[in-house]
């Protein structure tokens, strides 16, 4: 008998990024192999986030799943 399992690849929504956890009411995202640092606009923590960068490279948080 196999008893091995597998684990199902985690399949990330397309425009969004993943939330790696959330201290002291911010969000560290993983973006492209860094980790970024934005507060938390809301009352819960989501998983992925929608973002956009301004012209002047910073990073604001657009949407959530």
């Amino acid at each position: 008998m196999n008893n091995t399992c597998k684990k199902k690849p985690e399949v990330i929504p397309k425009n969004y990024y993943k939330v790696q956890f959330e201290k002291k009411n911010s969000l560290y995202i993983e973006v492209k192999n860094n980790i970024i640092i934005l507060k938390n606009p809301f009352n819960y923590v989501p998983v992925y986030v929608k973002l956009s960068k301004d012209r002047n490279g910073k990073w604001s948080i657009k949407g959530a799943l």
